[in-house]
C-alpha cells in the first residue's frame, strides 16, 4: 500500500491518506527490489528450539529483529541479533507474534496471535502498542 505517512490524526486514529486497512496498492505503480545489488547471506546458528519467521533489519541500530514461536500463543518472543558483537539478546518475551516488518515511524509492526489484532514494538524500549485499526 502506498501514501504519505505523517502524524496519526484526531483520535489516534491513522493517517487517512494510508487508506483502509486490507486496502488494495494502486495499479500500476512499481516497487523497487528492497535489497542492495551485491548481496550476501551468511548462516547464523543460534540454537533456536522453535519456529523462526519476521525477520526485519533495523539499519538505526545495525541488528535484526526476529520472531520465535512459543508452545503456545503467549510464550514466544521476539529476538535482536546484532552481527558487530554476533550476539542474541531476548527484545520481548511471553508474546505471541509473527510477520515482523517496519511501519513510517520506524516501529516494529508485528501480526499478534495473542490479541488478535496489529502490534508496535518501539525498537528503543519494547514498548508494546495496539495498531488503531490493526484488528479489522
Amino acid at each position: 500500500m502506498s501514501g504519505t505517512a505523517g502524524a496519526s490524526g484526531a483520535g489516534g486514529s491513522p493517517p487517512s491518506a494510508l487508506g483502509p486497512a486490507g486496502g488494495t496498492c494502486p495499479a500500476g505503480v512499481v516497487f523497487g527490489s528492497p535489497l542492495p545489488q551485491t548481496t550476501t547471506a551468511t548462516l547464523v546458528k543460534g540454537g533456536f528450539p522453535h519456529e523462526l519467521e519476521g525477520p526485519v533489519w533495523v539499519e538505526a541500530q545495525k541488528a535484526l529483529y526476529f520472531c520465535e514461536g512459543g508452545a503456545s500463543p503467549t510464550t514466544g518472543s521476539i529476538q535482536k541479533y546484532t552481527p558487530a558483537d554476533n550476539k542474541f539478546t531476548p527484545f520481548v518475551s511471553n508474546v505471541g507474534v509473527g510477520g515482523l516488518a517496519m511501519d513510517p515511524q520506524g516501529m516494529l509492526v508485528a501480526a499478534s496471535y495473542d490479541k488478535r489484532t496489529l502490534t508496535r514494538f518501539d525498537p528503543a524500549t519494547g514498548q508494546r502498542s495496539d495498531v488503531p485499526g490493526g484488528s479489522m
